[in-house]
């Protein structure tokens, strides 16, 4: 997108260019949420905004640390899950989480995936099938990732489950801050 207010070029190059000239543009050190990175090139109002407020820190902070929400038609997509995987991943999952002691992760670790996704672009509402169709009825939360399309909620309680999204301020770790699981991750589940 190319806004007359904004003076750099954020159609071209990798996200990580894209989000420093962002940086160097707004004057900022602090990191570029994906969430902002994703408004600012989807959302013209909010591109306009932080122009003119580049010289005032304080409002371009803000403005970055509550980026609007994007539609989730412009969210770049993901492979889709069949029913079919996502019960085997279920069920898969389970007889792990039994095998090791039914545990599930403390409440400060729920706590901190739990904001991690609920802060993710990749979050998004589930598609009409039968695993979320199942998981409903287990599940008040409905908010599922787009990326492995396990329901975020029921995910984040077990320790052996991992975040599939690489934070891109600490390459190595995961979005929950832990570390990536790397054949996970290339495998995209």
């Amino acid at each position: 997108m190319t806004d007359q207010t904004m003076e750099i070029d954020l159609s071209s190059g990798s996200r990580e260019q894209i989000r420093e000239r962002l940086r160097d543009w707004l004057n900022v050190d602090a990191p570029i949420s994906d969430a902002a990175l994703m408004a600012v090139m989807n959302h013209r109002g909010y591109a306009t905004k932080l122009g003119a407020m580049r010289n005032h820190a304080n409002a371009v902070m803000h403005l970055l640390d509550h980026p609007p929400a994007i539609p989730a038609h412009l969210l770049p997509s993901a492979p889709t899950h069949s029913s079919r995987e996502l019960m085997a991943k279920a069920g898969g999952s389970l007889v792990r989480w039994m095998r090791d002691g039914a545990r599930q992760v403390d409440s400060e670790t729920r706590d901190r995936r739990w904001q991690a996704c609920m802060s993710c672009p990749q979050l998004a509402d589930p598609p009409q099938n039968l695993a979320y169709a199942a998981a409903s009825l287990i599940s008040a939360e409905k908010k599922i990732c787009r990326l492995c399309g396990c329901n975020v909620r029921a995910k984040g309680r077990f320790p052996h489950e991992t975040c599939p999204s690489e934070d891109t301020d600490r390459p190595g770790y995961s979005r929950w801050g832990e570390l990536l699981d790397i054949d996970a991750h290339k495998s995209g589940m």
